[in-house]
């Protein structure tokens, strides 16, 4: 009796199969090494076309306003690879960082790689003239809040990346076990006076007004 091949059997039979993707990102995960606060972390990855058709390719996104990514082509042949170069903003950034970056092309097909970095502390930043509000920064740090007006949904959007998504800590300490919520709300409108925290209230040159500020510090005041 002839034995089929499991993969022929499954594509009989009418059972979707999942096939490896032509476009690759090499290496998948890329150390930019240690940078000084206020460089920009540079590194190139190898962007492969490994299957048999032509591939162009459509975007490239990347998990925050910081960081970016260009080909140096986009037009990618049979077997054919190109540079994407990255680059990380370490402003207000600093110990272990992590960055994601995707590639798509016009046929459907995603690449993924992993950055890791670790910034250290630069001097003179508190004078930079810099914000977290403005420029790049605000597409992670400002502008996710509009439209938001209950606590939990404020804080993810603007708030989770530094302190974690469950307010535990990340790169800033947890907020949980904080039940003073009018304290709350004095200390992230107005900032600590680090470029790190600087204030979000609107009247601070923040995205959050009086309304959502009272909502996400209630919110925070009730975790435990």
């Amino acid at each position: 009796m002839m034995r089929l091949p499991l993969l022929l059997l499954a594509m009989l039979a009418g059972i979707p199969v999942a096939t490896a993707s032509p476009l690759l990102l090499q290496p998948q995960v890329l150390d930019l090494g240690q940078v000084r606060e206020g460089d920009v972390a540079k590194g190139s990855l190898i962007l492969r076309n490994d299957g048999p058709v032509p591939l162009s390719i459509t975007g490239v996104q990347t998990s925050c306003g910081c960081t970016t990514g260009v080909p140096d082509q986009r037009l990618l042949p049979p077997g054919g690879f190109t540079l994407l170069h990255v680059r990380v903003d370490t402003f207000a950034k600093r110990g272990k960082i992590r960055k994601q970056v995707w590639v798509t092309d016009d046929q459907g097909h995603t690449a993924a790689a992993v950055l890791h970095l670790t910034v250290r502390p630069g001097r003179h930043m508190r004078m930079a003239g810099r914000s977290l509000f403005e420029a790049r920064c605000a597409a992670c740090h400002a502008a996710p809040a509009a439209g938001q007006h209950e606590g939990a949904k404020i804080y993810a959007a603007v708030c989770a990346m530094c302190h974690g998504a469950d307010a535990r800590g990340a790169y800033a300490p947890s907020l949980r076990g904080r039940h003073d919520a009018a304290a709350l709300a004095r200390r992230i409108g107005d900032g600590t006076g680090s470029h790190y925290m600087p204030g979000f209230a609107k009247r601070r040159g923040g995205p959050l007004d009086a309304a959502q500020l009272r909502a996400l510090s209630q919110w925070l005041a009730s975790l435990h």
